[in-house]
């Protein structure tokens, strides 16, 4: 067997369900965050993360505490934007990240449910193009 973009694709949602199941009843979620691979080798990225007493992941605690420095509310967390004619929502912040802090879930298509990371100045045009 070859590795290649169909059967990873299949490979990578088997793998977050099975450990969707297995990891839910220690309080622990688990994300696609991608992979690369080649003809024989695939390395499958995951997100591993817990919630506080409220339910809330530590990215949308920061977002909510932080959201500010980056020239966003606090209030926009949940908040739907457009960019590239792909819905996404804001599920937190990553404070690690020098760039493309601000995490996200498309909400549409193939890629539904799959986490991505923008520039703060990207998510604030986004959003101010859906307000207006």
């Amino acid at each position: 067997m070859k590795f290649d973009k169909f059967n990873v694709e299949i490979i990578h949602e088997e793998a977050v369900k099975i450990l969707q199941e297995r990891l839910a009843e220690c309080g622990i979620t688990v994300e696609a965050a991608g992979g690369k691979y080649d003809d024989h080798e695939y390395t499958l990225k995951l997100k591993l993360s817990t919630t506080d007493e409220s339910g809330q992941s530590q990215a949308a605690i920061d977002f909510t505490r932080y959201a500010s420095h980056y020239g966003l509310d606090a209030d926009q967390l949940g908040s739907v934007f457009t960019y590239s004619g792909m819905k996404y929502r804001i599920t937190g912040l990553a404070r690690s990240r020098r760039t493309n802090s601000i995490e996200t879930k498309c909400v549409q298509g193939k890629r539904a449910g799959r986490a991505w990371f923008f520039p703060e100045d990207t998510v604030k045009q986004a959003l101010n193009k859906t307000v207006a």
